[in-house]
């Protein structure tokens, strides 16, 4: 999955991706809309679908936000070893930094 993502620009990235992306070019005369969950819910959808967790899954709720792991690089993370909150508060950063971006270049 992730040589599927890896080079593309930021209107072809990953549906979850961080979006510290290098470019935005490819954003231009696109609305971009940020849909952010519940940090509670975002957690709990994770720990029951863990998309990228590999090995054994966490057996209760309290040791999987204790767990770290290495995200994927269709993360745009850096393969950074990190827990969920982590993983969650990179990407809410990443947003903020990509609405300053596309505010800054006059893009919706």
């Amino acid at each position: 999955m992730d040589a599927i993502f890896r080079g593309q620009p930021a209107l072809l990235s990953w549906k979850h991706t961080a979006t510290n992306f290098d470019d935005i070019e490819s954003l231009s005369g696109h609305s971009v809309i940020f849909c952010v969950r519940h940090p509670a819910s975002w957690v709990l959808g994770l720990f029951r679908r863990p998309y990228h967790v590999h090995g054994e899954s966490s057996p209760s709720l309290s040791a999987f936000l204790n767990r770290r792991w290495r995200t994927v690089g269709r993360e745009r993370l850096e393969r950074a070893e990190m827990s969920a909150m982590q993983i969650y508060n990179a990407k809410m950063t990443a947003f903020a930094g990509l609405q300053a971006r596309l505010d800054a270049a006059g893009m919706s």
